[in-house]
């Protein structure tokens, strides 16, 4: 199957016990985001995830990745030292903030088939030709949550997408919070 980015109908947002949610809620931006991500890797939502942000300009950064593997962290981390990226750009990031609905990235790529990752990514993530599962949240219309899970891991299961999706809500939430 050659590379594919399928609108990703989630299931509604888990409802999160306050134990897990208000954590996130709570603190500055960057902090929810880490607790955010901290909290899907406990749940092993996937291998790599990042959570890109539109600043001021209007271009995303990268503001914060984990990785469970290393390598995983080590291509998450040179994406986030990486200019960052145009938002309105025909690519992926672009797409899931303008149309507002999750994004399944998909399949097999070639470099000649100018596949939309970030460099810095398509190494690690296109291992053996195959992007795995590449699962885009909306947060607002402002940044993005980006979970990764390889092949061989398979997609997201059981609860996963919908406790990504209460995830993504609430760090939605966090942007427009004031300032603690």
């Amino acid at each position: 199957m050659p590379l594919a980015a399928i609108p990703f109908k989630s299931p509604p947002a888990f409802e999160l016990h306050p134990m897990m949610a208000d954590p996130i809620r709570q603190g500055p931006w960057a902090e929810a985001v880490g607790r955010a991500l901290d909290l899907l890797a406990g749940l092993d939502a996937g291998e790599a995830m990042a959570v890109a942000r539109r600043d001021a300009g209007g271009l995303l950064a990268v503001t914060a990745v984990q990785g469970a593997a290393a390598a995983a962290q080590a291509a998450l981390e040179g994406w986030a030292a990486a200019p960052a990226l145009e938002a309105e750009a025909d690519g992926f990031l672009g797409r899931v903030l303008r149309e507002g609905q999750p994004l399944l990235m998909m399949g097999a790529a070639t470099p000649a088939e100018g596949e939309p990752l970030p460099e810095a990514l398509r190494a690690h993530m296109l291992a053996g030709g195959q992007l795995g599962f590449l699962y885009l949240y909306p947060i607002a219309s402002e940044a993005v949550l980006l979970i990764h899970r390889p092949l061989a891991t398979g997609p997201l299961n059981h609860d996963q997408p919908a406790i990504a999706q209460a995830v993504a809500g609430l760090l939605a939430d966090a942007l427009v919070a004031p300032a603690a």
